[in-house]
């Protein structure tokens, strides 16, 4: 009968193969997270590519994708900016003057950030500004002048909404804490534009042909004011709008939207507000609604839907239309652009982005629309990305 070696099959084995066996392992297994975190959150692409030419190459490839083909400027055009120097995604982005401000967000590690990063659009370098006083994602930003707001959003990876609201004086480089919403949201969109109270003398009691209005009224401007559109709240899914009056430092509740919903955009066009996309607390139940409200008057009206239904995207408008970029579902992100011309009252694809990204932020300065930051992958991913798309219009002039 064949024998075998002392401790095979023996159940015993010696401790010194016992040790470099698991100290092997582990080192297998560092290295299968490591290279699954790089791949999946930092969103890097390893590509072992065999290439049949003169030779056989294999090349692993740190950087972007190839190159995308040749733009069509008919659909707008992009171009890549140094990329913002931390990486982040659910992010707050806003415009001040010629700088662009990236506020907050969820890092690399899984971290809430405080960060705040500033974009210099003329010189196009990015530095640090005074950060936040607590870290936050999922939050909303506005800028009013030369004052930047933040408000809400969720405080850490528990997702549990906040409810305050925080004014950055430029000229003062300080934050400083204004009164709080009237209840803790995340995930919701603001926008900030002039602010429209009711005079209760003229109230018509008349049913308005537009959807959502309850009763039309007769409003008066008083100045700047922030307008809150959904988000996930007290109640769960909001379909709520708040407006903060600046000048009086008071909230005041306005007529609520058709869809409630939050991951979803908000951007503006002369006197109304285009709310779009979104999703119902779920990655599977993406929206493409679009509604407008018109803060004048407190009522919305519906406009067609966005084609491809998707949350955690970014909006801006720029040449009297609305542009949408990115967001989200199960398998993968958008890098999809898609425009809304509300004179035609109809959609169109735009060039896409050089990736596909959720969790990122728009903000228009000089009638180019900067889109910075986001997860390149779906749920928790990152990027520092800085891109600028110029519209179809634009190219023309």
């Amino acid at each position: 009968m064949r024998s075998f070696p002392s401790g095979v099959f023996s159940g015993h084995i010696p401790l010194y193969d016992y040790i470099v066996m698991w100290k092997f392992l582990t080192v297998i297994i560092i290295v299968a997270l490591v290279g699954l975190y790089f791949w999946y959150v930092r969103g890097v692409e390893v590509e072992p590519l065999l290439k049949k030419a003169k030779s056989i190459r294999i090349r692993i490839a740190f950087e972007e994708e190839a190159l995308p083909p040749p733009q069509d400027e008919r659909l707008g055009t992009w171009e890549s900016l140094p990329d913002m120097p931390t990486e982040r995604t659910e992010v707050e982005v806003a415009a001040l003057g010629k700088d662009i401000y990236v506020i907050g967000g969820i890092d690399g590690f899984g971290r809430t950030v405080n960060k705040v990063e500033a974009f210099d659009t003329l010189k196009r370098v990015w530095s640090e500004a005074v950060p936040l006083p607590s870290g936050k994602h999922h939050a909303a930003a506005v800028a009013l002048g030369d004052k930047l707001y933040v408000l809400g959003g969720y405080a850490g990876l528990n997702f549990e909404p906040t409810d305050d609201l925080w004014i950055f004086d430029k000229g003062k480089e300080r934050w400083r804490e204004l009164k709080s919403m009237p209840e803790p949201l995340g995930a919701m969109a603001a926008i900030g534009m002039e602010a429209y109270t009711a005079d209760k003398t003229t109230v018509r009691q008349e049913t308005s042909t537009d959807v959502g209005a309850g009763v039309e009224q007769k409003l008066g401007p008083e100045g700047d004011a922030i307008y809150v559109f959904g988000g996930t709240g007290e109640e769960g899914l909001s379909d709520k709008v708040y407006m903060y009056d600046v000048r009086r430092n008071e909230w005041e509740m306005k007529t609520r939207m058709p869809t409630a919903r939050e991951h979803l955009a908000a951007a503006t066009i002369g006197d109304r507000i285009f709310v779009v996309g979104g999703r119902k607390k779920s990655i599977t139940k993406n929206l493409g609604n679009l509604e407008v409200y018109t803060p004048a008057k407190d009522i919305w009206v519906i406009g067609p839907p966005m084609p491809t239904k998707r949350g955690g995207i970014a909006a801006a408008t720029t040449g009297g239309r609305l542009y949408v970029f990115g967001g989200e579902e199960p398998t993968k992100t958008f890098d999809a652009v898609e425009e809304y011309d509300p004179a035609e009252k109809k959609w169109r694809k735009m060039n896409p982005m050089s990736r596909g990204r959720h969790g990122l932020g728009a903000a228009e300065v000089d009638e180019k629309i900067y889109v910075i930051g986001g997860g390149k992958r779906p749920l928790l991913s990152v990027s520092g990305l800085n891109e600028v798309f110029t519209s179809p219009d634009k190219q023309k002039e």
